[in-house]
């Protein structure tokens, strides 16, 4: 990375410009990051990298309201465990964006490059075989997650659900997924209305704004005009996942586990088959439950994942903990979502188990991470503060 920096001269160019103070502080900041892995492959790096901006993308956070009888406006990815009786998706008909850079590269895979404009005729610049391959898989993905933030968005809702859009504007979009669900002939309690199309008229007869006549000069006072003003409102606070927290005295978390990009798969896997098992009393199929929960993996990366993660069951089945959830008296809840002002601090998350055996309750969270060759409190240190909070 520095020896990119050097050539390319990329800070030098960023120096003289507004908001270049920023833009060197952060190259800095995240060359810093890739000192302190030294000894990591490219692969691991790229892999850490990116799940910690998956953590990072997650602490939008819900908002914090002191009344129930509100409208929340929230992200998708903020509202993620929370549950609303209404719900209203809009712009259900937005795509994710292509992106064309100039350097594509996937771990598995390779990288490629954009080559330079035709001389004759100008035109965009090309893109070779290999590179459109790398754009096909990264498509392919972008599309699966599309589908599963729709899922996300519709299962917010507990009574109601409405989606908004424009269902001229392709197929690959949520308001084109919905109505392939329904089929032509909607199940009772569905209803799907054609667009209303606006009154340009009526908008073109909106009355103007009534003139707003300021103070006197002479009068010492604030003046905000009407329009403008802002009704007293409750501020929202940015809330961090459980998830991040962290020992100070703890070494940096790893993000790589496998270092193969997966280890988000299996442990969404394994928390679900586990959920699925105890609360339906059957183990589930992994392959099938796979290919519900990650649309797009690969035959052989189902194959390799629900592998590890059956054994992973394995172990669970002959731990105290599965007798002790299958015994009658034994009342279960998995997923608890729970939000928590910590000294002013907000926190939110989802605690993995909770349950109640012998007139007491009990807290478990499971991890699917490798030792790699650590003592078992070793590995499990960075993830105390963690269950500290559930504790407390």
């Amino acid at each position: 990375m520095e020896r990119a920096l050097d050539l390319t001269g990329f800070e030098a160019a960023w120096a003289p410009m507004q908001g270049g103070d920023q833009v060197l502080a952060n190259i800095r900041k995240f060359v810093g990051i890739a000192r302190t892995l030294e000894g990591r492959s490219l692969d691991e790096f790229v892999t850490y990298v990116r799940q910690r901006r998956d953590d990072l993308s997650a602490r939008e956070g819900q908002a914090v309201l002191d009344e129930s009888d509100v409208v929340r406006v929230m992200t998708i990815h903020s509202a993620k465990g929370l549950q609303f009786p209404i719900v209203f998706v809009p712009e259900a008909h937005l795509t994710p964006r292509d992106d064309y850079p100039a350097v594509r590269w996937r771990t598995d895979d390779g990288i490629s490059v954009t080559m330079a404009r035709g001389i004759e005729g100008g035109g965009s610049r090309r893109r070779p075989g290999f590179y459109e391959y790398l754009l096909k898989r990264d498509l392919e993905e972008d599309t699966a997650e599309h589908k599963r933030l729709f899922y996300v968005a519709a299962t917010r809702a507990a009574d109601a659900l409405y989606i908004s859009g424009d269902d001229s504007a392709g197929e690959e979009n949520w308001i084109s997924y919905a109505k392939s669900a329904l089929g032509s002939n909607p199940p009772d309690g569905v209803e799907v209305r054609s667009a209303t199309p606006a009154d340009l008229n009526a908008i073109a007869r909106r009355p103007v704004s009534a003139l707003v006549e300021p103070p006197a000069e002479d009068q010492e006072e604030d003046f905000v005009p009407p329009l403008v003003a802002r009704p007293p409102v409750i501020p929202l606070r940015s809330s961090s996942p459980v998830t991040s927290l962290q020992s100070s005295t703890s070494p940096p978390r790893s993000y790589t586990g496998h270092g193969d990009g997966l280890g988000l798969v299996r442990g969404s896997l394994a928390h679900r088959a586990i959920q699925a098992w105890f609360t339906d009393g059957t183990r589930p199929d992994l392959s099938d439950l796979a290919r519900k929960m990650h649309d797009g993996l690969d035959e052989r990366t189902i194959d390799r994942v629900t592998t590890e993660v059956d054994a992973m069951l394995d172990l669970l089945d002959d731990s105290p903990l599965a007798a002790t959830l299958r015994e009658r008296d034994t009342r279960a809840y998995f997923e608890m979502p729970f939000t928590w002002d910590w000294n002013g601090a907000a926190v939110h998350g989802a605690i993995d188990l909770v349950y109640r055996s012998g007139g007491s309750w009990r807290l478990v969270d499971f991890k699917t991470d490798e030792l790699r060759g650590r003592p078992l409190a070793v590995a499990a240190e960075p993830y105390l503060p963690q269950l500290a909070l559930y504790a407390s």
